[in-house]
């Protein structure tokens, strides 16, 4: 999950259009260093926005592997779903609150500076750009952090975070359908290439997609919290020994069609307590295959890898896409019996289509 930042549109407006006032005659040097520094700081108001974010997601125990900022905005990437309603309300709530402090902060300030001088406009820029970030991204449309705090919301009503999810992502597509039209209604009315039309539109395109894969992914995992482990494990069907050359035997069943990227390696009683790699095996060069043991090139199971046949898929899911596992073993009456892939995991969670009958 992540909680985004999205920049307004007015942020690329003129001054004269955002209701400024014009900078007062001086010195062309003091403009540039005053667009200097609003965009060193307005850049600054972004990423607190963010650690905003992230400090709070790792108050209720959440970790946030990396912060990105990108043409949009900024993302703080937590590493998991939050577990609560109230969890989801305060790591979204938190960024725009930070962006309408710092806003109140530049717009006292810059009453506090000599009037109609480069310091006050520059002030009083990032004082209302804040406040302007703040509000947008209280829009309730997901994935912008008011559609997040939506979502927390109709979660806390429902207690259902599909449900929530869902009218969370609802909404989100709609604003950006909504902006998209703002963009081309502007266009074509001043019948001139605007860049607040342009960017209009490039802002709707990407809430609206955003929002459709996030509500593809919770009606995903909605199909995928109904099934367990056991609904899409596979059988183990052929261990290799830990002796057994990488030879003609083993390379030919790694190379069969639909093999799997893994194998288990088994011991002597059957057991499978390590995996080989396919991968592994083709990187033996042919010269070595035949004094090559399987066993020199396993490598042993992690714990983590391990889920119980009663294991939620939603579970699973998530756990693979913050630590991008590809597959899992499965343990059956304290031995390692099947494995799962998230392919299969993926394809499970897909909805089914009806088919054609034929005549």
């Amino acid at each position: 999950m992540t909680s985004d930042s999205v920049i307004p549109v007015r942020l690329f407006e003129s001054a004269a259009q955002a209701g400024l006032a014009p900078p007062p005659p001086g010195p062309q040097a003091s403009y540039w260093a005053g667009g200097l520094l609003a965009s060193a700081v307005f850049f600054a108001s972004i990423v607190a926005h963010e650690v905003a974010h992230a400090l709070m997601a790792v108050r209720r125990g959440i970790a946030v592997p990396r912060i990105r900022l990108f043409v949009f905005g900024g993302v703080a990437e937590i590493s998991q779903e939050p577990r609560a309603a109230g969890e989801e309300f305060a790591i979204a709530i938190v960024g725009p609150l930070t962006s309408a402090a710092i806003g109140g902060l530049f717009l006292a300030l810059a009453q506090a500076l000599p009037p109609a001088t480069v310091p006050r406009v520059t002030a009083q820029w990032l004082g209302e750009i804040n406040l302007y970030l703040a509000a947008f991204n209280l829009l309730p449309g997901f994935p912008l952090d008011g559609g997040r705090v939506l979502r927390a919301v109709v979660w806390g009503i429902t207690q259902n975070v599909h449900t929530a999810t869902r009218v969370a992502s609802m909404s989100g597509a709609g604003f950006g359908i909504l902006l998209i039209l703002f963009g081309v209604v502007q266009f074509f009315a001043i019948r001139t290439i605007g860049v607040q039309a342009i960017w209009a539109v490039f802002i709707g395109w990407f809430l609206w997609s955003a929002a459709r894969s996030a509500m593809r992914e919770g009606d995903l995992r909605r199909r995928l919290s109904s099934m367990v482990v056991r609904d899409v494990t596979r059988a183990f069907t052929q261990a290799p020994f830990p002796h057994d050359a990488v030879a003609a035997d083993v390379e030919s069943s790694i190379s069969a069609e639909n093999a799997p990227p893994v194998w288990p390696v088994a011991d002597a009683g059957g057991d499978v307590y390590a995996m080989v790699a396919t991968r592994d095996i083709a990187a033996v060069p042919p010269f070595l295959r035949e004094t090559t043991r399987v066993g020199d090139i396993s490598r042993a199971i992690d714990p983590a890898d391990v889920l119980e046949p009663d294991t939620s898929l939603d579970g699973v899911l998530e756990d693979a896409q913050r630590r991008h596992r590809g597959y899992y073993v499965v343990n059956a009456g304290g031995r390692v019996a099947g494995w799962v892939f998230v392919g299969d995991l993926l394809r499970a969670g897909r909805p089914r289509r009806a088919g054609r009958q034929e005549a």
